[in-house]
């Protein structure tokens, strides 16, 4: 799925994706190497998938596209 983040904790590495579909989800941003985090900013272009977790479907493997 694409979509762009929304919020992005750099201290903590967590924060929330919006997919193309409108909904907010959570996400550690697992997926970004180092200096992806370094850069990653609210607004910019992204894609993930989504999985199960503990509170319903959060993003993974997040990658800035």
């Amino acid at each position: 799925m694409k979509g762009t983040i929304e919020l992005y904790d750099k201290g903590h590495g967590f924060g929330f994706v919006v997919g193309e579909n409108g909904t907010e989800y959570y996400t550690k941003f697992d997926g970004l190497s180092p200096e992806e985090k370094a850069k990653a900013e609210k607004g910019m272009p992204i894609s993930f998938e989504l999985q199960e977790g503990l509170r319903g479907e959060e993003a993974v493997n997040v990658k800035l596209l």
